[in-house]
């Protein structure tokens, strides 16, 4: 609480990969492939924890939705609902692991992949609110 008084608290296993964000009351954990929604408060499950593809970031909304970015191609980014439940999914042709940044806002998702490890051979892609590619950005080398 404001006073650094413990409420309450989980234990996870494996936890190496452990991340977490808070958003409005929501304590949204990844874990070895499992998605939380934890009530801040109680620290019990919102709703039932679930098995998601290998994610690389996960992207909270105000609204506790939440937008993981997976490893899997054709899975790319999926948009869940605060019930865990998935709205959409969206494939990429690039590959996910090449990653440098990802950004969420003004309805849409900013993806800045890296082609050779260099600012120069960058580019972004950009999908809408509702997972469909609006643009890329081509290397102009």
């Amino acid at each position: 609480d404001k006073d650094f008084k413990q409420l309450w608290s989980r234990n996870f296993e494996n936890s190496e990969n452990l991340r977490c964000r808070n958003v409005n009351g929501r304590i949204v954990v990844y874990n070895n492939n499992t998605l939380y929604y934890i009530d801040e408060k109680t620290g019990k499950d919102i709703v039932d924890p679930f098995t998601v593809a290998s994610v690389i970031k996960v992207r909270p909304l105000s609204n506790g939705d939440v937008i993981i970015f997976t490893t899997d191609k054709s899975k790319f980014i999926q948009y869940l609902d605060s019930k865990g439940k998935v709205k959409w999914t969206s494939s990429t042709k690039y590959n996910p692991t090449s990653i440098n940044t990802l950004e969420v806002g003004n309805g849409k998702i900013f993806v800045n992949y890296y082609t050779e490890l260099s600012e120069e051979d960058s580019y972004i892609t950009v999908y809408s609110k509702d997972g469909e590619e609006v643009a890329t950005t081509i290397p102009q080398n």
